[in-house]
């Protein structure tokens, strides 16, 4: 790469990487126990990612990846969004989460209560059979 600084040009030899898919948003272990199921990869919200990501709470589960072409994907979810109802069942933390999703089956459908930024939205997500 070609590098002009001050009117001196320069060459400059550039390694590209590739940034891993499942960033967690902190050092805290992230949970892929629904990825199979619906594409989802969510994390418990402590108080430092609370912080960090400036949300007024710490209670749901918050989204650190969602995979290409997953029924998750299909529905609107992105990196980001905050799960807080799973049909109507509150989502506090991981453990509401996880049982929430163990309750999932296929060909069904579920309803996600997210926020997203300052906005409250609802996902529906139909189970793959």
């Amino acid at each position: 790469m070609k590098v002009v600084r001050d009117g001196v040009e320069r060459q400059v030899s550039v390694k590209i990487g590739e940034l891993p898919e499942n960033l967690a948003v902190g050092d805290e272990k992230s949970h892929e126990v629904s990825e199979e199921k619906l594409g989802l990869v969510v994390q418990e919200i402590t108080p430092q990612i609370a912080n960090r990501l400036n949300l007024d709470e710490s209670t749901g589960v918050i989204v650190t990846n969602v995979s290409p072409g997953s029924v998750a994907q299909e529905a609107g979810f992105r990196p980001g969004d905050v799960i807080v109802e799973i049909n109507n069942k509150s989502v506090g933390n991981m453990k509401d989460y996880d049982k929430a999703t163990a309750m999932l089956e296929k060909g069904g459908s579920t309803l996600f209560l997210v926020k997203r930024g300052e906005n409250t939205i609802y996902l529906a997500v139909k189970i793959e059979k």
